[in-house]
């Protein structure tokens, strides 16, 4: 008896704390170590040291962070009044892609020019900045400068463009089916009345004092807008002034819109730059020439970029030896 005594009690000090079997004590302190250590893994990866050394090494992780960060950012339009206080304008603008969309409306019959096919070239987005200023003005055509509104340049590519003898019209931002990051100074939004729309539009002209008309940048949603585009054109007529629709929306209505209360207005036939490469940009420049020998006129719309303007400036004796003229758009509107 006394030997299974001692038997037992050093069973009892060779005894070991396990979990074994212990299920509740397991999962416990299992989801203890798994938020300890998932905390640790966030206060890590949030540290300036581990992320600059990280990054030091994998520079790319931060530019498809930054790029990440802005793509998601989307701002409902009725919760985007931005346009009403200064804002940081981006350096590179925004453009509002869209595929070619189907023709529903009938063209009105051209009257064939004398000189032959005609296409008029016009340049987006110009105001930002001028770095590009003395490259747009050394392409030797007669460029439709359209000018973004309430920005730094905005009057000075305005009054510089008018005094070398270049056509003015208002770049007008106009609310697209997505907005990605702030909205354009000066933007027309559809939640907006009659009044709000057509003070902004005054505004964004007094901007571009030498506008003698108008095109949309980006506007997907608001051209489609009907009613809209029509307290929109009442400022244009008073000031007899044309519309451009840029046709950025395969539903607009601006330019039949235009046509109801007859105001002179156009529509862009090829986007130049959709891509931001040489080669695609020639090849569009090739379409707009066929598509005005094949019609009378063609409208392309380019923007301002370094790339654009180069090609446009090396094609120029191109396109004169093809036998088309690059014109204004009142002088199309006069062919009409």
């Amino acid at each position: 008896m006394a030997r299974r005594r001692r038997s037992r009690g050093g069973g009892a000090r060779r005894r070991r704390f396990s979990l074994k079997g212990n299920t509740p004590l397991t999962l416990f302190l299992g989801a203890a170590i798994g938020i300890v250590g998932f905390w640790l893994a966030v206060q890590l990866a949030n540290s300036p040291l581990v992320a600059s050394i990280f990054l030091e090494k994998h520079p790319s992780i931060e530019v498809s962070r930054k790029i990440s960060a802005q793509s998601t950012r989307i701002l409902p339009s009725d919760l985007s009044p931005e346009y009403h206080k200064p804002i940081a304008v981006p350096v590179t603008p925004k453009i509002e892609k869209t595929a070619v969309p189907v023709e529903k409306e009938v063209p009105k019959a051209v009257i064939p020019s004398k000189q032959g096919p005609r296409v008029a070239i016009v340049i987006d987005d110009i105001g930002y900045h001028d770095r590009l200023e003395r490259l747009l003005f050394s392409t030797k055509l007669p460029l439709t400068l359209s000018i973004m509104p309430q920005l730094e340049f905005s009057t000075h590519f305005s009054r510089e463009g008018k005094k070398r003898g270049y056509e003015i019209i208002l770049h007008q931002p106009m609310e697209p089916e997505v907005q990605f990051g702030d909205s354009d100074p000066g933007m027309i939004s559809t939640w907006m009345n009659k009044e709000q729309v057509q003070r902004m539009l005054k505004l964004d002209l007094s901007t571009v004092p030498d506008a003698d008309g108008m095109n949309n940048h980006m506007g997907s949603k608001a051209t489609e807008n009907a009613k809209l585009m029509r307290w929109v054109f009442e400022v244009l007529k008073e000031r007899n002034l044309f519309f451009l629709d840029s046709v950025t929306s395969a539903h607009s209505l601006g330019w039949a819109t235009a046509q109801s209360v007859n105001l002179p207005h156009l529509k862009r036939n090829v986007f130049l730059d959709n891509e931001d490469n040489p080669k695609y940009i020639e090849n569009q420049i090739w379409q707009l020439l066929e598509k005005a020998k094949t019609q009378g006129f063609a409208i392309g719309i380019g923007h301002y970029r370094q790339t654009t303007l180069d090609v446009l400036k090396r094609m120029a004796p191109k396109i004169k030896k093809q036998g088309v003229e690059v014109v204004s758009l009142k002088d199309l509107l006069k062919q009409q």
